[in-house]
């Protein structure tokens, strides 16, 4: 609240991870940041915030439930705004790059844990959908699941594109995990906007940029409601 307090913007919006205020132990903490940020330079903003998945809300076939809190100076509002509408996700299917035919990919993850989310994924799989076809249909399973909890897994779409499960989001009919750049245009982000950035870092690196960055589509839908409210 310091920078915000110093600055003092005509509108601010973060990108907060949804247990910051779900969670019990740090239901105090949000509480006190809420109150801290609705006490901005004596109450000078309205302040808002919602959960929004990405999956709904950004157009892209990636679940990612962020909290989103807006804050507007009250002397700058000149009209109401209106949180982003829904719509259709796409399938993750168009996203997806092509794979060289010939090129070696493993038939199966290599480490042992991988193996059994991944089997334990095609158990649930079957049992939810009898008639799928994991080999020839596009369903991601995270390999990162923890072995003591039930198995991610979803049809045409990321099932958790948090920084921690991410780079383990392995796509049943290419028998493969996803590449940085489709897990890029799974946050919003154009291929030509971050071809540079793919190629010359590690994927380790991208795969932490991308789990940590706000989803752009997102971003801009709330932006593109907030600005004209403030006349910009």
């Amino acid at each position: 609240t310091t920078l915000f307090r110093s600055l003092c913007p005509d509108i601010f919006l973060l990108e907060l991870g949804p247990d910051f205020f779900e969670s019990k132990p740090l239901r105090t903490t949000a509480q006190r940041f809420l109150r801290a940020l609705v006490e901005l330079r004596d109450f000078a903003y309205y302040v808002d915030f919602r959960v929004l998945d990405s999956l709904k809300v950004g157009e892209v076939p990636a679940t990612r439930q962020r909290m989103y809190l807006v804050g507007v100076r009250k002397c700058k509002l000149l009209q109401q705004w209106q949180w982003p509408e829904t719509f259709p996700a796409p399938k993750l299917s168009q996203f997806l790059e092509p794979r060289a035919k010939h090129a070696h990919r493993m038939s199966r993850p290599s480490s042992g844990a991988a193996q059994q989310n991944l089997a334990r994924a095609m158990k649930a799989i079957k049992k939810a959908e009898r008639s799928a076809k994991p080999s020839k249909e596009c369903f991601v399973v995270d390999l990162g699941t923890s072995l003591n909890r039930r198995v991610q897994w979803a049809k045409e779409r990321v099932p958790n594109m948090s920084y921690q499960h991410i780079k383990s989001m392995w796509v049943t009919h290419l028998k493969d995990t996803m590449t940085p750049m489709e897990l890029l245009k799974c946050q919003g982000y154009r291929p030509e906007e971050v071809e540079k950035v793919v190629q010359e870092t590690s994927p380790g690196v991208v795969h932490e940029m991308t789990g940590k960055s706000c989803n752009v589509n997102v971003a801009e839908k709330i932006l593109a409601a907030l600005l004209p409210a403030v006349g910009a």
